[in-house]
């Protein structure tokens, strides 16, 4: 089973935000077999753990520690880009199921994915678009 990793999920893996989800993101990452996402989890994450830094929310340490664990990390996640039809897929999505264009962009390339006969499950600790998803056939989400 492959494992879409959406920002948030990232985010909590490699800080002590919320230490709950980094453990969830962990497991779900250890009991998959390869983790997957769209090149734009790599901004959003960056932006994510500036805004806990500027917050202080994290400290700088743990900010720079964040940014270097996620970097050596990044480089094992299959990564993929946005493109037209994605772009135009995910504008779809986002207007149906009522999405932010990032979290559509998420979903659309988890949904190519699974279109291409990838055994896929999604994980997201973001309630709002959980919920959206759950409540739809598009994807099976990742549970403990």
């Amino acid at each position: 089973m492959k494992l879409y990793v959406d920002s948030n999920a990232f985010v909590s893996q490699y800080t002590n935000d919320n230490p709950h989800h980094a453990v969830l993101t962990k497991q779900a990452i250890a009991e998959s077999a390869s983790t997957v996402s769209s090149l734009i989890a790599y901004p959003e994450v960056r932006a994510a753990f500036s805004s806990l830094r500027f917050t202080k929310r994290i400290t700088q340490r743990e900010y720079q520690r964040a940014g270097q664990d996620f970097e050596r990390d990044w480089h094992t996640v299959e990564q993929f880009e946005v493109g037209g039809s994605l772009a135009l897929l995910a504008g779809v999505i986002a207007d149906k199921h009522l999405l932010k264009g990032c979290d559509a962009v998420h979903v659309a390339t988890a949904v190519t994915l699974q279109r291409l006969g990838n055994d896929l499950k999604f994980l997201t600790f973001d309630q709002q678009l959980f919920k959206r998803i759950a409540g739809s056939s598009l994807l099976e989400l990742w549970q403990p």
